[in-house]
């Protein structure tokens, strides 16, 4: 990933873009609760005020030497612990029931609990180091290059370190105290529940903020000050030795910093541990395995500051988590920049679930930009996947590259690929509650790794989520070709079909009745979905609609959906509305996936009562739907017919042939002929 990072700072700044370059000890506050806390020019806490805004909390940043010790910005654990009396922990709980119900409470009692309770902060070293020594060191820092218009920050550097960290507990005590409302302070003054104390962000500022031209945590002060931390070594002389990419390498024994992400958050670009045994492969440890200079490396991370920035989702950048069930962003990005950007991210991970967009309109968006670029460039697609599978470590999942007319043909070939199918529509409840018969989805490939992930029980009633495909996978399918994509396709395929059989059965069961088969409302466009990846994946093994139609397999599928159908209608009329579990055509299904002659066989002696019932029904009235029953019969004897005149059924169905299959059983007759709703009425939407 650092050489892709590389070319990308270089493309930045061939096209004019500038990034931000950021410190790395210079970081964001973490989305916790946050607090800002006033000092008074003589080292006070004057007033408390609560932060609330997510983005304010995240664009404030602070000095972070290491792990813990930080300024102007530090965690705390709360005030006091209770959780060694139990009778305090039960006070605690009937006080914030008093502040929930907007109640007064008694402050003397308060006062009481505040008495018994332990002092949480006892024995915490960092604190110290917060309020007093990286206040000294960042006034030195300051006074070097001090600017007036920055005042507020070298001032608010001299005004702590008059205090002390008892000093401070104390203060922070009486300042909640005086509060009107307590409520948003509570879980600062007590831990009283939970396993262990959370930690809550302080954000200190000069109380006199308008005599200053900016405010300490203002923005401007913030750039300044990350300003004096980069320009720190830079007056140094320049080494005559070059670092791996061939610019100075000045500081490459320094780690590199971390960059915080949405999702991720903070992303190390290459961790130097000499506790892996994979460092010592080639003999070369830590930063001698790969030497880095300052200068590159700040191009780098501000270059992955750009490319993750919250404003460039979907652009550059999307999360793929629910596909695998683990915090994962991709990225995607031409080398090249066009004029006119598009989401060229949400092409490959997008969920439609957030805005509706279909995927042929993000493509047309994305191939229109692509195709400003000029074709004497050898632009490149960029794409690669990061993921956190602990929870803690990033690893890069998926790392590929190709070429933007290489691209281009791809995402043509993936449309082209998801129209290799049947009419057919599915039945879903929309947005009103209602069922509605809905074409097929094409998918983004995210969404196809959604669906293999995805192992149905129950009758394809119960989803659950697997960890067995990745981005990758799906993204071989979309830009490989020969030997690579026929195993990754029969590799799919075997997958998509024990995985998700039992769901597609279900669901063509329910819509040859007109009903919507129940299943979590999460889940729903799995059913948009699926048949369209089945029909990519024949496609993808040189399977084309014209001819997968004409197959046995296809056949059966058909003729057992046209059995279901018919079977529903003889229940209507015969059985007076009494319904068994499985249609007919359903329960042979199964069977015919994996032997379709014996199937065909059992169908034949099964067939009998209900075709003779279909060739003397007649009714003169037009609701009971007599034309419709005799239309099944026809198109039963027609698909015979095409049956009867191939030279052979296939004892066993390979995988494309039961993929074949089930898009024929799920296959939509003529729109005239779709089965209106059952009398049983529509199955129920999960939640």
């Amino acid at each position: 990933m650092l050489n892709e990072l590389y070319a990308l700072a270089g493309v930045l700044n061939n096209t004019g873009i500038k990034t931000e370059i950021w410190h790395k000890n210079f970081v964001p506050n973490p989305k916790t609760v946050t607090f800002r806390i006033l000092i008074d020019k003589e080292g006070n806490i004057a007033d408390i005020e609560s932060i609330t805004d997510e983005k304010a909390k995240t664009v404030t940043r602070k000095w972070e030497t290491s792990n813990g010790n930080s300024f102007p910005s530090f965690n705390v654990t709360p005030l006091y612990d209770l959780t060694q009396n139990e009778m305090l922990v039960e006070q605690a709980k009937e006080l914030k029931k008093q502040l929930d119900k907007d109640k007064p409470i008694n402050v003397e009692q308060l006062k009481t609990v505040i008495e018994q309770a332990a002092n949480l902060w006892d024995g915490q070293q960092k604190l110290a180091k917060c309020l007093n020594q990286l206040p000294q060191d960042m006034g030195k820092l300051i006074t070097v290059s001090m600017a007036e218009n920055h005042a507020a920050l070298f001032s608010l550097t001299q005004r702590i370190i008059k205090t002390t960290p008892q000093k401070f507990h104390q203060q922070l005590t009486d300042c909640l105290l005086k509060q009107n409302n307590l409520l948003p302070f509570f879980e600062l003054l007590f831990f009283y529940t939970g396993a262990k104390p959370k930690n809550t962000c302080l954000v200190l500022e000069v109380a006199d903020r308008s005599e200053f031209e900016y405010p300490a945590n203002h923005p401007k002060a913030q750039r300044w000050f990350n300003q004096c931390l980069l320009s720190i070594g830079k007056n140094e002389p320049s080494s005559s030795d070059k670092d791996a990419y061939g610019t100075v390498n000045n500081g490459w024994q320094e780690k590199f910093g971390a960059i915080r992400m949405n999702i991720l958050g903070d992303v190390t670009l290459r961790a130097m541990n000499d506790e892996s045994r994979c460092q010592y492969r080639y003999g070369q440890i830590n930063a001698t395995g790969n030497p880095v200079g300052v200068q590159t490396r700040e191009a780098m991370s501000s270059a992955l500051g750009w490319l993750s920035h919250p404003d460039r989702k979907k652009k550059t950048w999307t999360d793929i988590s629910r596909s695998k069930g683990e915090s994962a962003l991709l990225f995607a990005y031409p080398s090249v920049m066009p004029e006119e950007e598009a989401e060229y991210a949400q092409l490959f991970g997008g969920t439609a679930d957030e805005d509706g967009v279909k995927f042929e309109a993000c493509a047309e968006r994305v191939l229109k930009s692509l195709s400003q670029i000029p074709k004497d460039i050898e632009a490149q697609m960029q794409i690669f996947v990061l993921s956190k599978p602990d929870g803690f470590r990033t690893k890069v999942q998926f790392n590929h590259n190709c070429s933007i007319d290489h691209f281009i043909q791809s995402a043509q070939d993936w449309q082209t690929g998801c129209r290799n199918l049947p009419f057919l529509e599915i039945r879903i409840f929309g947005g009103d509650k209602k069922p509605t018969w809905n074409e097929p989805l094409t998918p983004y490939p995210e969404e196809i790794v959604w669906c293999l992930n995805t192992v149905w029980a129950r009758l394809g009633t119960q989803a659950s989520l697997i960890k067995q495909f990745n981005m990758g996978d799906a993204l071989d399918l979309l830009l490989d070709s020969g030997l690579k994509l026929r195993y990754t396709v029969k590799t799919l395929l075997a997958a998509i079909l024990k995985n998700n059989q039992s769901f597609l059965l279900a669901l063509g069961n329910a819509h040859h009745v007109g009903r919507v088969h129940g299943i979590p409302k999460s889940y729903n466009k799995q059913a948009l979905l699926l048949p369209t990846i089945l029909a990519l994946l024949l496609d993808k093994s040189n399977i084309k609609n014209e001819v997968y139609m004409k197959s046995p397999a296809y056949l059966i599928g058909r003729l057992l959906s046209i059995a279901d159908q018919l079977h529903d209608k003889y229940c209507k009329y015969v059985r007076k509305g009494s319904m068994p579990p499985q249609l007919l055509g359903n329960a042979l299904m199964a069977i015919a996936l994996e032997h379709p002659k014996q199937a065909l066989a059992m169908f034949s002696q099964r067939m009998l009562p209900y075709q003779a019932w279909a060739r003397t029904y007649s009714d003169p009235n037009p609701d009971k739907e007599a034309g419709l029953v005799h239309f099944f019969l026809n198109e039963w004897g027609a698909i015979c017919n095409q049956l009867a005149e191939l030279e052979e059924i296939p004892e066993r169905c390979l995988d494309t042939d039961k993929a074949a299959m089930l898009l024929g059983y799920l296959a939509s007759t003529a729109k005239k002929d779709k089965p209106e709703p059952s009398t049983s009425g529509e199955a129920n939407e999960s939640k």
